[in-house]
């Protein structure tokens, strides 16, 4: 679907001087707006790419969550015009130009994160890695680093603990 379609589909209350504040920012009407059901904990990105010799990211896609489908219209549009803002920032992150396209479409208070229920964050539990001798304290992670001192083979001695007593791997 492209960007102006998706806008009279997600957004049809937008009013016409923020549709020009869309096109006036130099937003591609054909840009691409997908479903991407790899996207897990984030509910939409906008793609953006720097093209050779040139100093500034010019959008390429809009994806977003196919779970936003479950949220609500208001969600959907909520975040489908936060992308937009990102494409007429043509930079990445949150900072003044973001926040500046946000305004010009409408969606000045809107939020740089959600909590969507059905994006919860599916968290992988904690393995422990290093063991104190002295105190007993435990060093976790998720996943077993494959550089530095902490990637050393079990039962080896890695350094001291501020209690005095040895931490090796497990």
């Amino acid at each position: 679907m492209r960007l102006d379609e998706a806008l009279a589909e997600f957004a049809p209350d937008l009013s016409a001087a923020h549709r020009m504040a869309v096109w006036a920012a130099g937003v591609p009407s054909d840009l691409p707006v997908t479903w991407n059901a790899r996207l897990q904990t984030c509910a939409g990105r906008c793609m953006m790419r720097r093209h050779a010799g040139e100093t500034e990211f010019r959008p390429v896609a809009i994806q977003l969550n196919p779970k936003l489908k479950k949220e609500g219209a208001a969600e959907l549009r909520e975040t489908f015009l936060h992308e937009v803002a990102h494409a007429m920032a043509s930079e990445r992150g949150h900072g003044y130009n973001w926040r500046n396209a946000c305004r010009r479409i409408g969606i000045p208070d809107t939020s740089r994160t959600h909590a969507y229920a059905s994006m919860d964050r599916k968290r992988q539990p904690r393995k422990p890695i290093a063991k104190c001798d002295g105190c007993s304290n435990v060093w976790r992670r998720a996943r077993r680093p494959t550089k530095g001192p902490l990637a050393k083979p079990i039962g080896t001695k890695i350094g001291k603990c501020a209690c005095g007593g040895w931490v090796s791997i497990v």
